[in-house]
């Protein structure tokens, strides 16, 4: 078992990153944390906050003395960028550089960060569990953030070839409080609070309390075996059933009313151009996120379960958190 002493978060200001550092710091853990965000993310005094990017090979350097153990979470999180450069810039070769540093000071153990997205094709109409075994959708990629991702998963291949001690994660989707860069899953529950999104596309997915991710993300990098990666997900529902459950953690009506795929497509395709063109503006539905929602994406936890003691619980506690979390930011109404 791996013992963590010391340990660099990259992206820790983002927000599995900032439920990390608090578990990492409820276990005793000595914390760094690099992120262009620290000043803004308000850390205790303990963690030591190194303002920078990872494109940065000095800083990512200095960042790595005297730690044992990395988490690299740092990523464009998000399924639209107007420069859609971002994705490999930040995901790809943020990645490289973070990881060749790492292999370069002999961390003991690093916890590559991935995304489920990156084990099922879009296309691919199985009803099947996800498995950390897959075979990778080389060729039915449902977008850029999954592409990146995708590319990130072969960087750390060859980092491992050159004496990387990687244990990889796949989150699923996660819910919670402090999701202050409104990634994808923030973003939804927003949107059908607010009346933004009166409909939906009905698939399955895989929702998961962000501070079992975080919890996740420490099992691996203490139990879990090198060159190995696990799904780090929470309970399996139709788009319909969460909305259930959304409901019931905020007293509001949710959306009754289903679209066909095709017909989301095209809202999405619409979206995705006036976003580009015109309003320079994050669409309501991005293009990756209808396709991944085309078919079941339910998954199999059952290797992290058994391998690194991983225990989610229900997801209608993490829902009541992240709906009290937006009102309390003033983002939806009370």
């Amino acid at each position: 078992m791996h013992k963590i002493a010391t340990a660099l978060v990259t992206g820790g200001a983002g927000f599995i990153g900032r439920h990390l550092v608090a578990a990492l710091l409820a276990r005793g853990t000595n914390v760094k944390v690099l992120d262009p965000a620290v000043r803004a993310a308000g850390f205790p005094s303990q963690v030591e906050t190194i303002e920078g990017s990872i494109l940065e090979p000095d800083v990512v350097r200095s960042a790595l003395n005297g730690i044992d153990t990395l988490f690299h979470l740092a990523s464009y999180a998000h399924l639209w960028a107007l420069d859609k450069r971002l994705f490999r810039q930040v995901n790809v070769l943020g990645t490289e550089i973070v990881l060749e540093m790492a292999v370069a000071k002999e961390v003991e153990r690093i916890v590559l960060t991935s995304t489920e997205t990156v084990l099922r094709g879009w296309r691919n109409r199985s009803p099947g569990l996800i498995r950390e075994d897959d075979e990778r959708p080389l060729f039915d990629i449902p977008g850029p953030y999954t592409d990146s991702k995708l590319l990130q998963e072969g960087i750390g291949r060859l980092a491992s070839g050159q004496g990387g001690r990687i244990v990889t994660v796949y989150p699923t989707v996660p819910i919670g409080p402090g999701d202050v860069n409104m990634t994808a899953p923030t973003a939804m529950i927003r949107d059908f609070l607010t009346g933004a999104a009166p409909a939906y596309l009905d698939s399955v997915f895989n929702f998961v309390n962000v501070r079992d991710v975080a919890l996740g993300h420490i099992y691996a990098a203490e139990k879990g075996e090198v060159g190995r990666g696990y799904i780090l997900g929470g309970e399996n529902l139709e788009m319909s059933r969460f909305l259930e459950l959304l409901g019931a953690a905020s007293g509001r009506p949710m959306p009754t009313r289903r679209v066909p795929f095709w017909l989301a497509y095209l809202a999405a395709y619409f979206s995705e151009f006036v976003a580009n063109r015109i309003t320079k503006r994050r669409p309501m539905a991005p293009l990756e996120g209808v396709r991944l929602a085309r078919h079941p994406k339910a998954v199999d936890i059952s290797r992290a379960r058994a391998e690194i003691g991983y225990t989610p619980g229900p997801i209608a506690e993490a829902l009541k958190e992240a709906v009290d979390w937006l009102r309390s930011e003033g983002l939806v109404e009370p």
